[in-house]
């Protein structure tokens, strides 16, 4: 398996947990594939933006603003966010960015639990 001693893969199954753990609450809650549809896709293009942004990084001048990458993360892609840091080793180190990050996910984790209760 090729990525069977990489620190990456606890990332990424966490990620797919989240992600299958919002699909089954909101199942539960009744919402409908438009939901389930809406956060597969925030998070494919959430995922893509990390990765385009470390691409450029080094060549280009203009990049993409921390503010569009937080703002995916709020908007449900906070999963693919933190699969695209530690996949792309991308805004790991920074230390505002990853204090808002994790403070968008923390958000994320008290409206899902007060949404599910």
């Amino acid at each position: 398996m090729m990525f069977k001693n990489s620190p990456y893969t606890i990332y990424g199954i966490t990620a797919l947990i989240l992600i299958i753990l919002l699909i089954i609450l909101f199942s539960y809650l009744g919402l409908n594939l438009y939901i389930i549809s809406y956060l597969i896709s925030i998070n494919l293009v959430t995922f893509l933006y990390y990765g385009f942004d470390k691409l450029i990084a080094g060549f280009e001048s203009v990049r993409i603003p921390e503010l569009v990458l937080h703002s995916l993360a709020l908007a449900g892609g906070s999963p693919a966010g933190l699969l695209a840091q530690k996949l792309f080793r991308h805004k790991t180190i920074k230390t505002s960015f990853q204090m808002t990050y994790w403070a968008i996910v923390i958000l994320q984790i008290i409206l899902i639990l007060w949404l599910s209760f």
